[in-house]
């Protein structure tokens, strides 16, 4: 796989529906402008690594489920703050498009991500201040190993 540019398209059906983007429980509310900002200049980065040259992925969510969850019910006022356990482990739904240089279809899918033992896989520092670290090392993962994977497949 030859590295250099390569890039990461994002879009979202129906972002109202997904599992995390508004919480009633809480008052943050998480829009995709917001996510794609945070999450995609490293999933370039991770593309340009892993797919072919001038490639671009174009990925399409229809649900988001982040790490942690939030719980108001605590007897100190927690509805603001998202707590990470084992079993509030984050998933995601997509169908993805990898187009080549010359903009042909190399590779098409859908995929369904949710990555029990999240906090041990993807040990982070504490100077790490990243809301969506988990989700965005899920999907690095999925492309280093499942996409590329499925690319090869398609070469062969």
């Amino acid at each position: 796989m030859a590295s250099g540019s390569a890039e990461v398209n994002l879009s979202y059906a129906d972002p109202e529906s997904f599992t995390d983007f508004e919480n009633s429980h809480s008052r943050q509310v998480i829009d995709t402008d917001y996510f794609t900002k945070r999450i995609v200049s490293d999933l370039n980065r991770e593309a340009e690594k892993a797919l072919p040259t001038d490639s671009v992925l174009r990925i399409e969510f229809s649900d988001i489920d982040l790490a942690g969850e939030f719980e108001p019910w605590q007897k100190v006022p927690l509805d603001d703050v998202r707590i990470y356990k084992s079993n509030y482990a984050p998933a995601t739904k997509f169908s993805y498009q990898l187009f080549g240089a010359n903009e042909n279809l190399l590779v098409e899918g859908e995929a369904k991500i949710r990555v029990l033992g999240y906090q041990d896989k993807y040990a982070r520092r504490r100077s790490v201040i990243d809301p969506y670290y988990y989700e965005r090392r899920m999907i690095e993962d999925w492309i280093k190993k499942e996409l590329v994977a499925k690319l090869e497949t398609a070469d062969s």
